[in-house]
């Protein structure tokens, strides 16, 4: 296993960094895929599905979702309980509480909460970029996703499932990307161009990677096999920081040198936050409620 898959690894499992190279954290970050190499949403959201996946079949709703959250908290102790690891559990535990109830597992009003509850806990987190970043995207997502979702029909999205999933993966990363990117632009001074082709890279990698690094912990015991998807894992890591090198290479790869201030920032979002008042005003069965 070469230095970077094993950097690559050990930040998506483990939250570790240290054994990143700068050339593949420019990499990661020129394509605007630098979410996956810091413990999120999207890492503990992957285990918590695996993890549904093998028990989910259990009659018994409430001890499926305590082993969950009890998984995902386990993991985030694993982690060292970082900011980012903390938010995102708390999130998923929120998440797993309302589906006992068959509710509407994430709205404004439950991201509203766990917000306000993380930032009685720690006032000073609102000035965490990570913090902001966070839940700037799910915003994203839960309110633009929607609207841009509906622009291809629903009785198409049902007819052509794979259709359904491409679109989905497409109108999520659009919905994130608007939601952040004026903050990444400010801090940063970059727009990642080819982030949409970046995403459908790093997401389903991401995915195996992760399944490939649990499976891993179960075979542990067994040399062989654990041999064996040691070897797989190296490959992924190593298959994703090349794809994600030729994607970084690629013309335009990313808008650089950008310079905004905070007043500018904040005129972006009002324009972002009046178009879509104008949009769901003008479509209201794509808004979502919340």
């Amino acid at each position: 296993m070469d230095d970077d898959a094993y950097g690559v690894i050990t930040a998506m499992t483990l939250g570790e960094k240290t054994a990143l190279s700068k050339e593949v954290k420019d990499s990661f970050s020129r394509v605007g895929a630098s979410h996956i190499l810091a413990l999120s949403g999207l890492h503990l959201m992957i285990i918590y599905s695996v993890i549904t996946l093998v028990i989910g079949w259990h009659r018994y709703r409430i001890v499926t979702q305590a082993t969950l959250v009890l998984a995902i908290w386990a993991f985030a102790l694993l982690t060292g309980l970082s900011t980012s690891v903390v938010r995102s559990a708390f999130m998923i535990s929120i998440y797993a509480l309302l589906s006992l109830g068959y509710r509407e597992r994430m709205s404004v009003n439950t991201l509203a909460f766990v917000a306000i509850v993380l930032l009685v806990v720690n006032p000073l987190a609102m000035y965490d970029l990570g913090f902001q970043l966070s839940f700037l995207s799910v915003l994203g997502i839960l309110l633009i996703h929607p609207l841009i979702n509906n622009l291809l029909k629903a009785d198409v999205q049902q007819q052509h499932r794979w259709l359904s999933s491409v679109w989905g993966l497409v109108t999520v990363s659009i919905a994130a990307q608007m939601s952040t990117a004026p903050l990444v632009a400010y801090h940063f001074g970059r727009f990642s161009c080819w982030f949409l082709l970046s995403n459908f890279i790093v997401v389903p990698m991401a995915w195996l990677v992760l399944n490939v690094a649990l499976l891993c912990i179960v075979f542990s015991w067994w040399s062989w096999a654990f041999s064996g998807l040691t070897a797989i894992l190296a490959w992924l890591a190593t298959a994703m920081n090349h794809a994600l090198g030729w994607v970084a290479q690629l013309p335009c790869s990313s808008i650089e040198g950008i310079d905004l201030s905070a007043v500018q920032v904040y005129l972006i979002y009002i324009i972002i936050a009046c178009s879509y008042v104008a949009i769901s005003l003008r479509y209201p069965a794509a808004r979502r409620s919340g």
